[in-house]
């Protein structure tokens, strides 16, 4: 599809920075109409979807020979050879400016393979080395055979050597320990080391208790849904290329804080607060169902309001209002990039929505939550948490959003007496 491509790629240079930054907004249907572009069916546009299948594009090990490689890829297609560069502008441009109207969004299975091209313009464009879980972000939908290489394949692009030259032992090579072994100790040393738990972000799918403890990142897991928080480059990174989150801070800058207490391997112990207990849950919100999610909103939200009234509460009917409003807009409108709704809504799939107790909270959580799990604000994170109590011990349930608890709110009703310190031993 050379002459697919050359369009493509001309329209990258037109509409986007070399770094793979925007110009321009992305494109409505009307507009992408407007290029005459050819239509699915054409030959070319099924060549190309044949070129990103190929296994060779979401490789673990590709990622590292395509960074430390002194020339760019070359690729060829029988005796034809593509130019790197022009595929390369090419896929970024359809998955950043109108993936929706291209016949790629037809085939789900591609996007892997354009989410690949993209992480390796971006290694090529800033250079190595990058942060150990930016990489391990980024990576999350790479494939390898061996699930212990879905780590020791980014490890040569790291800034994690030391003076001597070798990594630490936690994240020195050893196949001779089980998955789970390695899995553990690479997410502990992460936490550790980086007094953050962004980490944790990665646990996106639906977790496997029975073989990994509920804090161990799966690095061989690829992501159900959408995370909670935005991403944006780190321009005061000092370790190199570093992705920060943005907007959220719920633990107030307070870094994490590890608890050792001579715990045993598979439980970590961590610093935070206990806020709140789940009450009232919605049900899972599907793909673009949100007329049904609406409706399930309002139907917990009028039975936690009965609740509410038959213990003598007043709600402020305006403000609980607004609770509703920031989950649940009146309408949408896609393609307009300035509608926080349109910014916000794809981290809300596969989440519920919860409600604790009396109503004092309202937010989206995993869709494995349950009625009494806990919201925690722990030390080191950029969104609260919700935990399981299993005993004296808790299961990490993941990430949620919880209005008026993104932004340090807890910390600052924490240093005013009204929460108290909780070490949360999670296995």
């Amino acid at each position: 599809p050379p002459p697919l491509l050359e369009s493509l790629s001309t329209f990258y240079n037109r509409d986007m920075n070399p770094d793979g930054t925007r110009k321009r907004s992305k494109y409505t249907s009307a507009e992408y109409a407007s290029l005459e572009l050819p239509h699915s069916p054409y030959t070319a546009w099924m060549a190309l979807r044949s070129i990103l299948g190929r296994p060779w594009f979401v490789r673990s090990w590709v990622i590292q020979e395509t960074a430390l490689s002194r020339r760019l890829p070359r690729i060829f297609c029988g005796t034809n050879e593509l130019l790197w560069q022009n595929l390369v502008s090419a896929t970024l441009w359809i998955l950043d400016m109108c993936y929706d109207f291209t016949a790629l969004s037809l085939s789900p299975e591609y996007i892997p393979a354009l989410r690949s091209l993209k992480f390796f313009n971006e290694l090529v464009t800033f250079g190595l080395p990058w942060d150990l879980t930016t990489l391990l972000n980024k990576a999350i939908q790479s494939a390898a055979s061996e699930p212990r290489d879905r780590v020791y394949s980014l490890l040569a692009l790291t800034n994690e050597f030391e003076e001597n030259g070798n990594l630490p032992l936690a994240l020195r090579a050893a196949y001779q320990k089980s998955v789970e072994t390695i899995f553990r100790d690479v997410t502990r040393y992460i936490i550790a080391t980086t007094k953050s738990l962004r980490i944790l972000t990665l646990i996106r799918y639906t977790p496997d208790w029975d073989t990994y403890p509920s804090w161990v990142v799966d690095f061989s897991a690829n992501a159900e849904w959408f995370r909670i928080s935005y991403f944006s480059w780190d321009p005061h990174s000092e370790k190199g290329q570093c992705l920060m989150e943005m907007s959220n801070d719920a633990a107030g800058g307070q870094p994490a804080v590890v608890i050792d207490d001579f715990l045993p391997d598979h439980v970590l112990g961590l610093q935070g607060l206990q806020i709140d207990i789940i009450d009232e849950t919605c049900g899972v919100m599907n793909g673009y169902d949100y007329w049904k999610f609406t409706e399930s909103v309002w139907t917990a939200w009028k039975k936690a309001f009965q609740r509410l009234g038959t213990i003598g509460d007043a709600v402020d009917a305006e403000r609980e209002r607004d609770h509703i409003g920031d989950l649940i807009p009146a309408e949408t409108e896609k393609g307009n990039d300035e509608n926080p709704f349109s910014l916000h809504v794809d981290a809300a799939h596969e989440r519920r929505l919860f409600f604790s107790r009396d109503l004092a909270y309202i937010g989206l959580g995993p869709k494995m939550l349950q009625k009494n799990d806990v919201i925690c604000v722990l030390f080191g994170g950029a969104t609260p948490f919700i935990l399981r109590p299993s005993g004296s011990n808790y299961r990490l349930v993941g990430e949620c959003y919880v209005f008026e608890l993104m932004t340090g709110e807890a910390i600052q009703d924490w240093k005013s007496g009204k929460h108290t310190l909780h070490n949360f031993c999670i296995y």
